[in-house]
């Protein structure tokens, strides 16, 4: 009788002991994680989710109540006039069939539009004739005096009569708008005596800034190591426009890192182990806040020292914290 209640308290014993010891490793792997990845995880790719652009820089805004024609400004017949076809606030740049002949055109100054690599034009257009349908009328622009102009007319022609707000936009370019960016009106056509009113007001041209990339990150960390053993490195990129930088980290492994974003300059670090022996490539590129990503950068790091103890993970588990080792000796002795 006293031997069965022995083993069953010693039954007993040994449950309570093996739950110790879930509950030491459970406990041991949340630390260990925490530590071993220095940062929290974003669920989402940031290059997808973040995209911040500034204001517009207000480059030309000319409403035609000063002298006439502006001053840099060109044209062929256009005039300053109170018309009815002009928006709410006359007087604006103003044409007719008297005062017309064949192929003229209201053209803009030149404007430094170099350091921006989109450029959103605005204005007040309007068209009245008596036979619309047999004029045309076109929106062009040119980066400088010696480049071709280039149609971004927004509407069709020959054009139906029209009294409105329109926006358009100069093709993207990474270069900038132009060191000399004009635009113009071009009426042409041999039905000029069909137009009765042609009126242009409220014209603004609006710069968004050339976006600059980070440069290449730099790495800095071991280039060798064994298996199943945690290494740091360090991470450094700066923005040419101090917009803030992230990094996106490949390991040769598989496995994938992307960064929160710190300022520009900043030195991020970052922990990471690699299980097996081999030649193991680091892949790092920088993005900002804006989109743009810099060029990769790589660092090459060898494991090649054999594993001390078996390959049972929980063997390798309890290398790394000896302490807990032998506790957990203790415990089931």
């Amino acid at each position: 009788m006293n031997m069965i209640i022995r083993e069953e308290k010693y039954m007993q014993n040994k449950i309570l002991r093996k739950g110790m010891v879930v509950g030491i490793i459970v406990l041991f792997i949340g630390i260990s994680f925490v530590s071993s990845t220095g940062y929290i995880a974003i669920e989402s790719n940031p290059l997808d989710i973040y995209f911040k652009m500034d204001s517009p820089t207000v480059l030309l805004d000319e409403n035609f109540s000063g002298a006439f024609p502006p001053d840099g400004w060109e044209t062929g017949f256009f005039v300053q006039n109170n018309s009815t076809c002009c928006d709410s606030e006359p007087p604006c740049a103003h044409g007719n069939w008297s005062e017309g002949y064949y192929d003229n055109f209201m053209r803009s100054k030149a404007i430094d539009a170099s350091n921006y690599e989109k450029c959103i034009i605005q204005f007040y257009f309007g068209a009245l004739g008596y036979f619309y349908q047999y004029f045309n009328v076109y929106l062009k622009y040119r980066r400088n005096e010696t480049s071709p102009w280039i149609d971004i007319t927004p509407w069709t022609n020959p054009m139906d009569e029209v009294c409105d707000y329109y926006e358009t936009e100069i093709t993207y370019d990474p270069e900038g708008c132009g060191e000399a960016l004009q635009i113009q009106w071009l009426f042409l056509g041999y039905y000029y005596y069909f137009l009765d009113d042609f009126c242009i007001d409220d014209v603004k041209i609006l710069g968004i800034p050339i976006n600059n990339p980070p440069s290449k990150p730099t790495i800095d960390g071991p280039n060798s190591g064994k298996p199943g053993t945690e290494y740091e490195f360090t991470f450094n990129s700066t923005d040419f426009d101090d917009d803030p930088v992230m990094f996106f980290i490949e390991w040769g492994d598989n496995d994938t890192d992307w960064t929160e974003y710190g300022d520009s300059g900043e030195v991020i670090t970052l922990k990471h182990i690699w299980e097996n022996k081999g030649n193991y490539t680091i892949k790092a590129k920088a993005a900002d806040f804006l989109g743009s990503e810099s060029d990769w950068t790589e660092y090459e790091v060898t494991i090649t020292k054999s594993k001390s103890i078996s390959s049972s993970p929980l063997l390798r588990f309890l290398e790394r914290y000896p302490l807990l080792h032998i506790l957990l000796q203790r415990l089931t002795t």
